[in-house]
């Protein structure tokens, strides 16, 4: 029977893990490269020391950007093969979820979790980005499923895999740091009773943390005092996180009415929720969220949904596990499905034609000659346009393509005015504005005058 059971838990794994490489190969190209992708691309195309030295300038770790410029030597650069890595670490990490989740809490848990998982539409998202989220998930989630085994019976080779896990995650994406105080916090609390086996879990859990120290330390980035550009979170911001997190505001409703529902089992003891597992789960949750909002206070903006991504597995398994919960197995069926169909339709499969570069591109390249002009506003979107635009601009950033940036969104068509009023070569200017994501037709000199008196905002379809 145990045999049995073990064969169709693997049978299941299989099936989870086909859905889901289904699903989020779905449409994996259509969008054009955004802003970030367009620079984790461009660095990656980088020597492995180049990749180093960019990283020891920004504030994310070279984990990922390593990875990817293994990943494009090996297969190229176009959308769907440097999208494909993210499918397969978002198709790990239903995986993994399924993993972790029926060895703790049961196998209906475990599957419920990993469908939620896998058409939850943040991680729909993140999966068609070529960027580090999707990788962020999967070791957010190896290192809270070691932590489980470490504090069930802390075997060295468990020990070691925690730690591993652990330090890349945080060198995957430096925010995630947050998790380390929830995990320290996890291990005082479900260990307290056997205190060796504390101070051996919080003794690795502090080696993690200061391996990371050791780059934070060697690197220029967190001498300086960068500005962000966003501000610390309002209510509304919270809200606002929480809720793309369940995925739409009736999962959010139907938590909450469900932990209503366990609150009155446990009032009447007629509760069966594990209570160690579900002190777990709410400071995974809490512990990163607080730490977030607190920082961004008191030290610089962080919160942002990518930015605290790493509590999303979390909700998921909150979510799984109190439905089940709730005891009654028809109950347990439609609020399952129902959920399913809700993240479902809430996954935008068709995606946004917003900030669509890459037929930006086919509109303006019949139309350029030597005597016209490519504008792009605002200016940092110039990398993603000359990637479809000329690859050799994209590579190489001093070529002679005529692109000219925006040095602010106030006076965006007064720098186009400027920079060509004197030049009488430069008949037409091919103006591109990122944020309504629209292509603008093609502006005769004798048009700039007017235009330059125009609000930058305003669209001209």
């Amino acid at each position: 029977m145990i045999a049995s059971d073990a064969k169709n838990k693997w049978f299941v794994l299989v099936g989870l893990i086909v859905l889901s490489l289904v699903f989020h190969t779905y449409n994996l190209d259509f969008a054009s490269y955004d802003l970030d992708e367009a620079v984790h691309i461009w660095h990656a195309q980088k020597t492995y020391a180049e990749v180093i030295e960019q990283s020891s300038n920004d504030p994310n770790p070279p984990v990922y950007n390593l990875i990817l410029s293994t990943w494009v030597k090996l297969f190229g650069v176009s959308e769907w093969t440097t999208r494909f890595f993210s499918v397969l670490m978002g198709v790990l990490g239903v995986g993994v979820m399924f993993l972790i989740a029926s060895r703790n809490f049961g196998l209906a848990v475990g599957i419920t979790a990993a469908l939620f998982y896998c058409f939850s539409p943040i991680q729909f998202r993140f999966t068609h980005l070529a960027r580090p989220y999707s990788m962020l998930m999967i070791t957010v989630l190896l290192s809270y499923g070691m932590l489980m085994e470490c504090i069930k019976r802390p075997k060295t080779i468990k020990l070691f895999l925690y730690y591993l896990s652990t330090v890349l995650m945080i060198y995957v994406h430096p925010t995630s740091v947050f998790n380390i105080p929830a995990q320290g916090l996890i291990i005082i609390l479900l260990g307290f009773k056997e205190p060796r086996r504390v101070m051996t879990l919080l003794a690795t859990l502090v080696a993690a943390f200061l391996s990371f120290g050791i780059w934070m330390l060697a690197i220029p980035y967190f001498e300086r005092n960068d500005s962000m550009w966003f501000g610390p979170p309002d209510w509304n911001a919270v809200y606002y996180v929480i809720e793309k997190f369940y995925g739409s505001w009736k999962i959010l409703l139907l938590q909450g009415g469900i932990l209503l529902a366990l609150v009155v089992q446990v009032i009447l003891g007629k509760s069966k929720v594990n209570k160690t597992y579900l002190t777990l789960i709410a400071i995974w949750i809490v512990v990163p969220f607080v730490a977030s909002v607190t920082f961004s206070y008191v030290i610089k903006p962080v919160f942002q949904d990518k930015y605290i991504l790493t509590v999303q597995p979390a909700i998921i398994l909150l979510l799984a596990y109190t439905i089940h919960a709730l005891g009654n197995r028809l109950v347990q069926i439609v609020l399952g499905i129902g959920v399913v169909v809700v993240l479902f339709q809430s996954t935008k499969i068709e995606p946004s034609t917003e900030g669509d570069w890459k037929h930006a591109v086919e509109y303006v390249k019949p139309l350029h000659t030597e005597n016209s002009l490519v504008f792009i506003d605002p200016w940092y979107e110039f990398r993603t346009f000359s990637y479809y635009f000329d690859r050799h601009a994209y590579e190489v950033p001093d070529s002679t393509l005529k692109i000219l940036v925006s040095k602010g969104a106030t006076t965006a068509w007064h720098d186009v005015y400027d920079t060509i009023a004197g030049n009488s070569r430069t008949k037409v200017v091919h103006v591109f504005r990122a944020h309504q994501g629209a292509v603008k037709p093609s502006i005769d000199i004798e048009q700039l005058e007017t235009l330059a008196t125009l609000v930058a905002e305003k669209s001209f379809a």
